[in-house]
């Protein structure tokens, strides 16, 4: 059986904690909320649950234990940069096999970290060339 990866998208996520945190989770008790999903349905939402807007608006449920295993946050600063560095630098040094969680971790911070120096690239050479005009 062939193996397929997930295209990486970018979506938002804001972490649950208690009433009034994100306007999905519509009721709750002392401990969990409850949101509707098209997908599945009513949910409960635990404290440190995610709660994750996709690309189609939509919200979705991602367990605490399941989320940083499955997201990684975008790099838009330097100092996210950087810390990604760090990151991967600690991982190569573990060598990870392919496939494996830290192997995974250091192919997925490998693509942020190119996705952000393309960009960056661009907007470093289009003000090189303003300068340049200028």
């Amino acid at each position: 059986m062939p193996s397929y990866a997930r295209k990486p998208i970018v979506v938002k996520a804001v972490q649950w904690f208690k009433a009034g945190d994100h306007p999905a989770v519509t009721e709750w008790s002392d401990t969990l909320g409850f949101m509707d999903t098209n997908a599945f349905g009513r949910v409960i939402v635990s404290p440190g649950d995610w709660i994750v807007t996709e690309p189609d608006g939509e919200f979705g449920l991602c367990k605490l234990d399941v989320f940083g295993e499955t997201h990684d946050r975008v790099i838009k600063t330097e100092a996210d940069y950087e810390e990604a560095l760090r990151e991967i630098e600690d991982l190569v040094v573990l060598d990870p096999m392919p496939d494996s969680k830290d192997g995974n971790k250091l192919e997925s911070l490998s693509i942020l970290v190119e996705a952000y120096e393309a960009d960056y690239s661009m907007w470093i050479t289009k003000d090189w060339k303003g300068k340049a005009d200028g």
